[in-house]
C-alpha cells in the first residue's frame, strides 16, 4: 500500500502557498505521493458562517503576523502580489476538473520552486496610442 498525502489548496490562500513550498522534503521523508485536492476557502468560510481573515481588522492583523511567523519558521519567502485578492473561482474550477481527471491520469504540476507567481509575469501594459508610436491618427471609417 502506497502512502499518500492529501493536499487541500486554494490559489488565493497564503497558508496553502506556505504549505506547498514545504511539501517536497516532507513527501520525500515520508516516502509518500501527493494527492491534490482543490477547495474554495471562501466557500468554507461561508458554509461555517465564519468571516475570512481579511474581513475584520483585528483578525487581519493576527493573520498577517501568524503568516510571517510561519514563513520565518519554514524559510519561505512570500512576496505579496499587488493583484491579491483576486477572483480565483475560474482557476479553481479548472483545478476541480483536473482533480476529477486525476483518477484516470496523474497531473504533472511544476515543483513549487519552479512555479511562477504574478510577480514573475510580465507587467500588463496598456496598448500605446498611435500618436505615441509616431503614427498618424486613424480617420473614422
Amino acid at each position: 500500500m502506497t502512502k499518500s498525502v492529501e493536499f487541500l489548496y486554494d490559489f488565493v490562500s497564503l497558508p496553502s502557498y506556505i504549505a506547498w513550498k514545504c511539501l517536497p522534503p516532507m513527501l520525500e521523508a515520508a516516502g509518500a505521493e501527493l494527492v491534490l485536492q482543490p477547495v474554495l476557502v471562501g466557500g468554507i468560510f461561508k458554509a461555517t458562517g465564519n468571516a475570512g481573515p481579511l474581513a475584520l481588522p483585528a483578525k487581519k492583523d493576527w493573520y498577517m503576523r501568524d503568516l510571517a511567523l510561519w514563513c520565518h519558521k519554514r524559510g519561505v519567502v512570500v512576496n505579496p502580489s499587488p493583484y491579491l485578492p483576486f477572483r480565483s473561482l475560474p482557476l479553481m474550477r479548472g483545478s476541480f476538473v483536473a482533480a476529477e481527471r486525476d483518477a484516470r491520469e496523474a497531473p504533472r504540476l511544476p515543483r513549487p520552486e519552479a512555479a511562477r507567481g504574478p510577480r514573475d509575469l510580465p507587467r500588463a501594459r496598456r496598448p500605446r496610442r498611435r500618436a505615441d508610436r509616431g503614427l498618424p491618427a486613424r480617420r473614422d471609417r
